[in-house]
């Protein structure tokens, strides 16, 4: 607990007045000395069960033995017998059987008891893991809040006190699910909690709220390919610095939504208690909007460990309808992607969190589901599509020198994209790819042939291309662009990320 972030509260007639509000820290031994105490029955219960395993493991090893044996010993004394007296073929039969079955029986008990075995070496040593996390601990520390009131008659008030603590912490997670025969994507909104407060949160009432958050399935972000002469001034690369509400980070402390709900008015709060929505068979929580912030507000008491462990439970479900479209970069990703276009169509953000994705009751894969605001639009991956195929080859580079018309070197790249749809209907593919950007006047660099023409193109030398796809149908873009540069310069080639070519033309101009 923050002891400083004790508030006190009384009710119950208008002349109660709180004096003052003291926190006291108590150490105390007996509850972990208690503790460490079951875990040691507990662990001595485990031993011994694993002991009475064992030995019967190596009484079935010894009736194994045994059975080998007698079978070894009949095998050498049955010629010798025979030579003395008539030996049955039924008597050699049930030898045989006695020996298989005594040797399989015993082997299949073996098996068993090994399986108990190791499910209790996993019992074992979850406990010997709790014993040594106490055994570090040297007490508990428990505290005291003592609050004096003074009132001038005798009356009943109603005292409560909120406070903080640290290690406590939630994130968003998600699955989101593309819904083929209606054209939706659903979005299964999940609030996972982890707390090491000091103890469990045994039936609380949990309020999770946005005020202060604390594999990929995805196609690959397009980077825009610059030319620049070798030794020029150029800006670093910018990386984004982690932010508040990156997920799984844990958070040290709570926010300050406690002190903002004492001034929620009690309308807003009794109006969040009836504001629950059974979807798909699931209980959701309440919404509650405030000037800043968002709360969810779960419609049963919750149990949550002190164990630090994440525990899940549903926020809420919403569909969203979407735009579906098949895109591919094949200058970085040799598939054609699934792509959904939605708007949050939602009163609440979408945090950002690890999301599953599914294509109907299919898994495709993990991505991470980034900061969304209220009717913002947003784009979701459904993974590459395996009847669609993308291949770029490079179809000639050439260098060429000065000539008697020209005093600069020339550089010439072409390119061919080829698209395959080996599904039986007709669809829509959205090809980028790019040409490199000069911010100098001294490189240039001129698209010399395109075929088809491209369909847009920006000042970061992104191409885009919508092309219609015949059913099991085949299409070709071949593009073709020059780099001009004088002779005394060596070009650098490079993959840059938009932030940083944007600021180095913005540094050019000044």
């Amino acid at each position: 607990m923050i002891d400083d972030s004790v508030r006190a509260f009384a009710s119950g007639a208008p002349k109660v007045k709180i004096m003052g509000v003291e926190v006291k820290s108590v150490y105390l031994e007996q509850p972990l000395q208690e503790k460490l105490k079951e875990l040691n029955a507990e662990f001595e219960k485990l031993s011994d069960k694993r002991m009475r395993i064992k030995n019967e493991i190596e009484a079935y090893d010894a009736q194994v033995e045994f059975a080998k044996g007698f079978a070894r010993a009949s095998a050498t004394t049955a010629p010798a017998e025979v030579t003395k007296r008539k030996i049955e073929p039924q008597e050699l039969r049930d030898m045989a059987a006695f020996v298989r079955e005594t040797i399989k029986e015993a082997t299949a008990e073996k098996l068993k008891l090994q399986a108990s075995e190791r499910e209790l070496l996993r019992k074992i040593a979850v406990v010997q893991s709790q014993m040594n996390e106490l055994s570090r601990q040297r007490s508990t520390v428990s505290k005291q809040i003592l609050v004096t009131l003074v009132s001038e008659q005798a009356m009943k008030v109603k005292c409560s006190v909120t406070y903080l603590v640290p290690a406590a912490s939630w994130e968003p997670a998600y699955d989101v699910r593309y819904l083929t025969e209606v054209n939706q994507v659903e979005l299964v909104y999940y609030g996972v909690v982890a707390q090491r407060t000091g103890e469990d949160w045994n039936n609380v009432e949990l309020e999770l709220s946005t005020a202060t958050p604390t594999t990929s399935v995805s196609m690959p972000d397009f980077q825009p390919t610059v030319v620049y002469p070798r030794g020029a001034s150029v800006v670093g690369e910018t990386y984004p610095q982690p932010s508040p509400q990156t997920p799984y980070r844990l958070r040290k402390e709570v926010s300050k939504i406690m002190e903002e709900n004492k001034e929620e008015s009690e309308g807003q709060q009794e109006a969040m208690k009836h504001d629950f929505l059974a979807v798909g068979g699931a209980l959701t929580a309440g919404v509650t909007q405030h000037l800043t912030s968002v709360s969810f507000k779960h419609p049963k008491p919750e149990t949550i460990p002190c164990d630090g462990r994440p525990h899940k439970s549903v926020i809420t479900i919403e569909r969203f309808a979407t735009k579906i479209e098949y895109v591919t970069t094949p200058a970085l990703s040799e598939f054609v992607y699934l792509r959904a276009s939605l708007t949050n169509t939602s009163s609440y953000p979408i945090l950002p969190g690890e999301m599953s994705t599914y294509v109907g009751s299919s898994f495709i894969g993990k991505a991470i589901m980034k900061a969304v605001s209220p009717n913002e639009n947003f784009q979701l991956y459904f993974g590459n599509d395996k009847d669609l195929k993308v291949e770029r080859k490079v179809v000639q580079m050439q260098e060429e020198g000065p000539t008697m018309f020209r005093s600069s070197r020339k550089l010439t790249k072409s390119f061919r994209i080829t698209l395959q749809n080996f599904k039986a209907q007709d669809v829509t593919v959205t090809v980028i790819d790019s040409i490199p950007v000069s911010w100098t006047e001294m490189v240039k660099v001129t698209m010399v042939d395109c075929k088809p023409k491209v369909g847009e193109q920006d000042e970061m030398g992104k191409l885009t291309w919508v092309v219609k796809l015949a059913a099991r149908g085949k299409e070709e873009i071949n593009f073709k662009y020059d780099i001009e540069h004088p002779q005394s310069q060596i070009l650098n080639l490079e993959n840059w990320s938009a932030p940083r070519l944007k600021q180095q033309m913005e540094q050019m101009k000044k």
